[in-house]
Order: structure tokens, then sequence, then C-alpha cells
């Protein structure tokens, strides 16, 4: 397994909400909220990954990670979190959050592998 294969295994997923929306359940009309991918990233990602995404505690680095996976690979691993990465559960909504949010900042994918 390539070195960003194994990076994308320790994402543990990922301020733009891509018309990603989550039902109001505050009562207050049955709209839609908005998710933020960024906050959806601060609480489940940065502790591992750093709000920089440059790593923490030795954790892989998004910089360098994210833009060696393709689409498919990077959704994968926000819904399918693999091996030693901890084990978070994100809907399709805050999956979709989170990737919107991680490729506009650490960057689209460079097709090398």
């Amino acid at each position: 397994m390539s070195t960003f294969r194994s990076l994308a295994f320790c994402l543990p997923i990922f301020a733009l909400a891509c018309g990603s929306e989550k039902p109001d359940d505050s009562g207050g009309g049955g709209g839609t909220d908005v998710i933020d991918g960024a906050e959806v990233y601060s609480n489940e990602c940065a502790g591992c990954h750093g709000s920089d995404g440059e790593g923490a505690g030795g954790n892989p680095s998004l910089v360098d990670g994210v833009p060696q996976l393709s689409d498919e690979e990077l959704m994968d691993t926000l819904l399918n979190p693999p091996g030693a990465m901890a084990i978070i559960s994100l809907t399709q909504d805050e999956a979709d959050a989170v990737f919107g949010y991680v490729r506009d900042r650490f960057g689209e994918y460079g097709g090398t592998r």
C-alpha cells in the first residue's frame, strides 16, 4: 500500500458547506441548516490532523495527503474510517461538507501516485 493511500486511511474527516444541509430540529418551522465543514473538521479531525492540516502528535499531514487522493478515495475515507483512524460517524451531509472544506483548504487531486 502506498504512503499516500495510507494517509487516506488516517483522515478522520472534513469553511465550505457545499450546499450540504441537515434537518432543522429546533422546532422553528422545519427549515434546514447549512452544515459548516470547517466546524465539523474542527470538532472531528483537528485533534489528530491539526487545525492547519499539518498533522498533530505524529498523525498524517492532510496538506501532503489530500492532493494525492481522488474524490472517491477521499469520500470513502470520510464515510468509512479505515484502520488506525479514529472511528467517527459522519452523516452523508456532514461528509459532503467536510469534503468541500478539505478540498478547498488542503488541495485538489493532483493525479499522481
